[in-house]
């Protein structure tokens, strides 16, 4: 893939600067090759908001591993927000909750409403059984931070600040996370007012390469070349965003460009 920026795209205070979103799923089990962890759905209702995801990662139960990853999203990649997946049981190989308390250089504390709604959690489902302290890691955050509530399990989830981003904890479970993104994530996700537009071409990447660099400097809009390898019968796809009109400028004068050829 070749994507063309341009330098309007990019500056600071453009009314094309998108709000960029990076995804880290945290978890042993993520890396044997037998769970799929891509975030298909997520992406997509990132991408709704007109929003960016920035980059995805999949990393191991450790604490080095996700303090680390933290640093990249905020000091490499530059994100607005981070969603973190997973790590938040009540077992020893579940950090996340010990990695971020690093990071933001504090301690944790257990939350008094997650550990009254722990408490309901499991009597509801075990009647007679009480929380242990096992059980009850699950209710704890660092302090300072904001503790996320969980409609359908056990592990609350955490909402942090790091400068001008903000990390979002949750659980690994599909079932659980995504409920949470949907309520407490998304709509804190806000994107700039912008168009997405994509044409199928049946040139050879080398052959459009300098039209696309025309078109994403002449209109200020962001391309993205696409390829495949059957290109010649499927054709390569190419994706322009940028200000409405401006897409619908860029993508009319591609579109004659590549007809000439």
């Amino acid at each position: 893939m070749r994507v063309y920026i341009s330098e309007s795209f990019q500056k600071e205070g453009g009314e094309c600067v998108l709000m960029n979103v990076g995804i880290v799923h945290i978890g042993d089990e993520l890396l044997t090759g037998c769970l799929d962890p891509y975030s298909a759905d997520i992406i997509k209702d990132v991408t709704s908001k007109n929003a960016n995801v920035k980059f995805i990662q999949i990393i191991t139960d450790d604490i080095d591993a996700i303090v680390n990853s933290i640093s990249y999203a905020k000091d490499i990649m530059e994100v607005d927000v981070l969603i973190m997946t997973g790590g938040l049981g009540p077992t020893l190989d579940d950090l996340t909750r010990e990695a971020v308390a690093e990071y933001l250089h504090t301690f944790l504390e257990f939350d008094t409403a997650s550990i009254l709604k722990l408490e309901k959690f499991i009597e509801e489902r075990h009647p007679g059984k009480k929380l242990d302290e096992t059980s009850k890691r699950m209710a704890r955050i660092p302090q300072g931070t904001e503790a996320i509530d969980n409609p359908c399990g056990a592990a609350c989830g955490i909402k942090a600040r790091s400068g001008n981003m903000t990390i979002y904890c949750l659980p690994g479970f599909p079932n659980e996370f995504k409920d949470m993104f949907h309520i407490h994530v998304l709509p804190e996700i806000t994107g700039s007012e912008i168009a997405i537009e994509e044409i199928t071409v049946f040139i050879s990447e080398s052959e459009i390469d300098p039209y696309l660099r025309h078109i994403a400097d002449k209109y200020g809009v962001r391309v993205a070349s696409l390829p495949c390898l059957d290109w010649k019968t499927k054709g390569n796809r190419v994706v322009i965003k940028g200000k409405k009109y401006n897409v619908s400028s860029a993508r009319q004068e591609l579109e004659i460009l590549i007809s000439s050829l």
